[in-house]
């Protein structure tokens, strides 16, 4: 039993230092105490000998105010110490590395120069918002264009990042090329695409490259591919009807990958070959923009492996061209690049690396485009019958109708407007890399030296301009009313010294698609307005279900 000071504590002073004094002779700093305290004030605070409780009512209640005070006290102090404090600090250095890594990034700036920075964020320290853009694709992009404009400041794939939306603004940084600019890409492009590409060099090699690739997409050589591409597209589609049920996402990929192999490669391929070849293909693109991180089980180590199994076929159809030559009655791309000379002569390194390119840019980009033609011409009747009012004024209205020839689709002015509009509504290439040379100026902001400028294509696209009203409409004809050159508002093959050297025969591939579909076959769609992703080029999330049958 607790001793008790012969004169009871009549005031709350008092009280407390003798709680006190007990606290300390006790040694006990817990919540075990308080067994302590209502014993002391039970003994100690009402004398034996008092008659009535009423005399002491008033020191009562203010020791029964103390001790709820303090132990309100000592139990907020614990909650703080054992739960607030681990789940605030986390918080707090997160803020603080937040604030550090927008000031590290904003003193990359170029301090000679007085123009502030565009709007914008950096996202989280060394990830920047790389995450964000490959979890939400376009999402991710369509958001900071509405929160920021067309110019703003970002982090992606390991660049601090200017984006910059807009026809004039792509067009100076697409004609300043070597100037202002020069070519770059993510480093998990350049690796997956490889030193000797088109895309990775600069300069005068990417001039030498680009010459060789102009010899393999002439008009002499485009009117030997035609027939070729007719042959195929009609086997494909012809393969469609008879299946009637279709994912028209996979089957164009298929299509556009046949074609590529063949035409510009020269590769002859039976099913099974093509579906394993097409695998390593599709793992090699769906990692093309992804975290520069050679970690196995990561996206940039899976398409390194893919990339390599690629470059083998290619390396195999090669020595097979070198031993027996071209295969085929008609040369394809690969021949022609290894018959240059002279000093536009390129390496069997460089001549894989420009394949395996061919393969990215006259496959994958060509299979977005054919399901945009698939998807407008099914929600366009109208279209439709246009087209076939003019293959009808062509003699062309019936599937059984010979060989197509180049002269004759570059006459069918209608059909050049729906494809050309289809690029325009939904562009294959959403955009391009550049670094900068030499700080330069974009709407009263400074583009710093060193830093990547990434030009958008798809969003310039959808805002339109005083040339293009209504930019989110399927218009063909409106290219009937467009004098100016395509430059001006047309912006899906680039521009400038890095246009698209393929242009002409992924325009050759659409034009005659669109022809063989809508004459040959009709079709329906049972999700016209499917979500879409954006990576690597566009195209729908469900892979567009549909069914296909022959024209009566």
């Amino acid at each position: 039993m607790v001793n008790c000071p012969k004169t009871p504590p009549h005031n709350i002073n008092t009280l407390v230092e003798s709680l006190l004094y007990l606290k300390l002779k006790t040694n006990k700093c817990d919540m075990t105490d308080s067994s302590i305290f209502i014993r002391y004030n039970m003994e100690c605070l009402i004398p034996p000998n008092c008659s009535s409780l009423t005399e002491n009512n008033g020191v009562i209640e203010e020791f029964n105010t103390f001790t709820t005070v303090f132990f309100v006290q000592f139990a907020l102090v614990r909650l703080i110490k054992e739960l607030l404090i681990p789940l605030i600090t986390p918080v707090l250095l997160t803020v603080i590395c937040c604030h550090l890594w927008e000031v590290y990034n904003d003193c990359q700036r170029d301090s000679k120069s007085n123009l502030p920075l565009p709007p914008g964020g950096y996202g989280f320290p060394v990830f920047g918002e790389t995450l964000g853009f490959l979890i939400q694709g376009k999402a991710f992009f369509d958001k900071r264009r509405e929160k920021f404009g067309t110019l703003y400041k970002t982090h992606l794939l390991g660049k601090p990042t200017i984006r910059v939306i807009g026809v004039q603004n792509v067009k100076r940084i697409l004609a300043g090329e070597n100037d202002l600019v020069t070519a770059q890409w993510p480093t998990s492009t350049k690796l997956l695409l490889g030193d000797g590409s088109l895309t990775g060099s600069g300069g005068n090699i990417h001039n030498l490259r680009k010459k060789a690739l102009f010899k393999a997409f002439s008009n002499t050589a485009l009117e030997e591919y035609t027939k070729v591409v007719q042959s195929i597209t009609k086997d494909c589609i012809e393969h469609w009807c008879t299946k009637r049920n279709i994912l028209a996402h996979q089957e164009s990929k298929s299509l556009t990958f046949e074609i590529a192999c063949r035409v510009l490669l020269g590769i002859k391929m039976n099913k099974v070959e093509k579906t394993e070849l097409l695998g390593h293909f599709d793992t090699f693109l769906s990692n093309l923009f992804s975290l520069p991180m050679q970690i196995p089980g990561l996206g940039l180590y899976k398409g390194l492996k893919a990339r390599t199994v690629l470059l083998n076929k290619i390396g195999e159809c090669i020595q097979k061209k070198e031993k027996h030559g071209s295969c085929d009655a008609f040369q394809d791309a690969l021949s022609l690049l290894m018959d240059m000379s002279g000093t536009g002569r390129l390496s069997v390194t460089e001549i894989k690396d420009v394949g395996l390119e061919l393969l990215f840019a006259g496959h994958e980009t060509t299979a977005s485009a054919t399901v945009t033609i698939i998807l407008q011409l099914t929600k366009n009747k109208d279209v439709v019958s246009k087209i076939e009012e003019e293959l009808k004024s062509f003699g062309l209205s019936q599937s059984n109708y010979g060989d197509l020839n180049l002269e004759i689709l570059n006459k069918m002015k209608y059909l050049s407007n729906v494809v050309k509009e289809a690029i325009r509504i939904t562009p294959p290439i959403g955009g391009g890399y550049r670094k900068v040379l030499k700080t330069f100026e974009i709407d009263g902001y400074q583009i710093p030296e060193g830093w990547t400028v990434a030009y958008s294509i798809r969003d310039t696209h959808e805002l339109g301009n005083e040339l293009v009203l209504n930019p989110d409409k399927f218009e063909p004809d409106r290219w009937d009313s467009l004098q100016r050159r395509d430059n001006e508002h047309f912006l899906a093959f680039g521009g400038g010294r890095r246009g698209c050297a393929g242009k002409q025969f992924a325009l050759l591939i659409l034009k005659i698609f669109a022809l063989e579909i809508v004459r040959s076959c009709q079709w329906t769609i049972s999700n016209i307005n499917p979500r879409m992703k954006i990576l690597p080029v566009p195209h729908p999330a469900d892979d567009l279900p549909a069914t296909f049958t022959r024209k009566d």
